[in-house]
């Protein structure tokens, strides 16, 4: 990789950090995008799962780049409001991947839970066909 490329890499990176915290702030207890990740590990972790985001989000670096993050969030409101949906949608995705969020919230993921059965369910009738001896019958129209 060519020392281009990495400044272009962090460019893009701090860019993706200055829209994000326009449209995370921090606020009732919870860290602003930035600070929880986002750019950075947590929006790696969405990309890994869907790799075409990354057109989402080389489009919004690409929106008009000599403007600030709030100004440019507010021209694409008005000139690309379907860019900015997509936007918010892959911040938010890896913003509430974070576990600062995450516990902030109270979410703690999802839990495998088993639920009591109590009799219902085949088991039961399953086992019990285990332990038979193997029968079988040739049927009525059987021809070798």
């Amino acid at each position: 990789m060519t020392t281009h490329e990495l400044e272009a890499g962090a460019r893009a990176e701090r860019r993706l950090s200055a829209l994000s915290a326009v449209l995370i702030p921090s606020g009732r207890g919870l860290p602003a995008a930035p600070d929880a990740g986002v750019p950075g590990p947590m929006l790696d972790r969405v990309s890994a799962l869907r790799p075409d985001v990354w057109m989402i989000l080389t489009s919004a670096v690409a929106f008009r780049p000599t403007l600030s993050a709030e100004a440019a969030v507010a021209a694409m409101a008005q000139e690309e409001p379907t860019l900015l949906r997509a936007l918010f949608e892959v911040l938010a995705a890896a913003y509430y991947l974070s576990p600062t969020v995450r516990a902030g919230i109270g979410y703690h993921g999802q839990q495998a839970l088993a639920l009591p059965r109590g009799g219902f369910g085949a088991e039961d009738l399953a086992l019990e066909m285990m332990t038979r001896a193997p029968s079988f019958r040739v049927p009525p129209d059987f021809v070798q």
